[in-house]
């Protein structure tokens, strides 16, 4: 019998007669075949032709031919050659006598759920082999059901396996086990077990496996399930130097408190940590206290915290420390204390810091939160150097004589600002004289000033302009001048601005 010279055929990537030896009466032939296109596929080289043989190999009685073909059927997959024909052979596989072709079934199973082909018959046998002593098996038995479950082919007697699994296995297999209990929990598969298993593991495992039991239980958190059982635990491991481990803890703590359930003392905790001399860790902790403030958890605890975070040289670190504080004003929390803060920042803060505080300020006087205070503070804002931060101290402002009554005292300055060579504090000026002028605060100059802007080449400065015009003609204050200027409006103007015009000297003329 002549014996083919394989190796020759390798070089020659004649993958067409390599298949012809794969299932040659000689196993050594057909072992040495078999390599070969392994070792060409792993190069690139490859044909769909190769499929046919190889599935009719998973068949044979010599089990190094059956395991070979297995992990040829599973590179195929990765290099897009696949077919539904190799799913039966290979779950057949799965109950093999021999540990290693057990094991290279389920990785070429897995390999073909990743290209959306499965067959659900194969759960039953794969949650058997969960329980297998081999931990090759165990451990492609896990991935393959955890691709599968993340395709959503999954079913609630897994779970059985995957609890075993996490009280008999090894730290980096219990890990790959909540991967995959996760793809499940995604799914809505869990059961009575579920938290307290997984909440075992939230101490006296290694860090990364207390990480991915977090990240579970936020999975069943966001599926509605009560984790308030573990709650204590998560808190335990927020205080962890691991940041991921802390992160993970605080993210499924979110989840739990949208579904009612939390301690105060996670907030205390964050608060504390807060003040960690580490200053990445001192970031993660205030991002996580800013995300449950986001979601209306929150307590005074962490005012003071936040506080001494304004001042670090972070500048991240202070923004998010200021945000934290005005979501808290914004839902009722020391709203005085917070502004008190935000003032003082007006006052001595960086420029980062006094542009956010001013926001803040808008913000909160937006919602009728504001002090006294604070309007001082913007107006000695108007005179930096830098235009955004006088933009803002405008803008603020302009939100706060919106929503309370003002000194006459306040109406200079805002005249001074209506002169200011900045656009967007001119458009804020011009709008909060309007709000003072419906107050009953106005003066000559107000009219004087209001007639200057009319000559403005800058639209939206008229126009705003006009509307404080109106409050004022509508009380009986204006001159000749400002008639004139309106008079000068005709329809070569803007039309809303021409409209505006007219509709106010039709004003004037019906209180002649």
């Amino acid at each position: 019998m002549r014996i083919p010279n394989l190796e020759k055929l390798k070089k020659e990537k004649n993958i067409s007669e390599l298949n012809e030896y794969i299932l040659h009466t000689d196993i050594e032939i057909q072992k040495k075949a078999i390599k070969a296109i392994t070792r060409l596929i792993d190069k690139g080289v490859y044909d769909s032709s190769t499929l046919k043989h190889i599935e009719k190999a998973l068949n044979d009685e010599h089990k190094d031919i059956r395991r070979h073909a297995a992990k040829v059927i599973y590179k195929l997959a990765q290099n897009n050659v696949y077919d539904t024909s190799s799913l039966k052979p290979l779950i057949s596989l799965l109950n093999d006598e021999d540990e290693q072709i057990k094991g290279a079934a389920a990785k070429a199973l897995r390999g073909l759920a990743e290209k959306e082909v499965h067959d659900p018959s194969s759960i039953e046998q794969l949650n058997k082999n969960l329980r297998d002593d081999n931990e090759f098996v165990k451990w492609n038995t896990i991935r393959t059901l955890e691709v599968l479950a993340e395709k959503g082919i999954c079913r609630s007697s897994t779970l059985n396996g995957l609890y075993y699994i996490l009280d008999n296995s090894d730290e980096e297999t219990k890990n790959v086990a909540l991967h995959t209990f996760r793809a499940m929990a995604d799914n809505g598969i869990t059961d009575d077990e579920s938290l307290e298993k997984i909440g075992n593991l939230l101490s006296g495992s290694s860090a990364e496996v207390k990480r991915n039991a977090a990240k579970t239980i936020e999975v069943l958190a966001k599926n509605k399930v009560d984790i308030s059982p573990v709650i204590g635990k998560l808190n335990r491991l927020l205080r962890e130097i691991d940041k991921k481990n802390s992160k993970a803890a605080a993210s499924a703590l979110k989840y739990a408190f949208e579904n009612g359930y939390y301690q105060r003392r996670t907030i205390k905790i964050l608060s504390k940590m807060l003040l960690d001399s580490d200053k990445e860790r001192q970031k993660q902790m205030a991002k996580n206290l800013l995300e449950f403030a986001e979601i209306g958890f929150m307590d005074e605890a962490s005012i003071e915290p936040l506080n001494q975070l304004i001042d670090s040289d972070d500048i991240d670190i202070s923004k998010i420390a200021i945000r934290t504080l005005t979501l808290m004003a914004m839902n009722g929390i020391e709203q005085d204390r917070i502004l008190e803060i935000l003032n003082d920042n007006l006052e001595d803060g960086e420029v980062e810091t006094k542009k956010l505080s001013a926001k803040s300020i808008k913000k909160l006087a937006s919602t009728g939160v504001y002090s006294s205070k604070s309007t001082e503070s913007l107006f000695d804002l108007l005179e930096h150097p830098q235009d955004d931060v006088k933009e803002n101290a405008m803008e603020a402002i302009e939100f706060i004589t919106i929503e309370k009554k003002c000194e006459e005292s306040i109406l200079e300055r805002v005249l001074d600002a209506l002169q200011d060579t900045n656009r967007f504090v001119k458009i804020s000026a011009v709008s909060t004289l309007k709000q003072l002028a419906e107050q009953g605060i106005y003066s000559e100059k107000s009219i004087s000033y209001l007639n200057d802007l009319l000559h403005s080449q800058d639209e939206t400065l008229i126009e705003r302009g006009l509307l404080t015009l109106s409050v004022l003609i509508e009380q009986g204050v204006y001159n000749n001048k400002t008639i004139e200027l309106l008079q000068n409006f005709d329809e070569k103007s803007q039309y809303s601005i021409h409209r505006k015009a007219q509709d106010l000297i039709k004003i004037v003329e019906e209180r002649s």
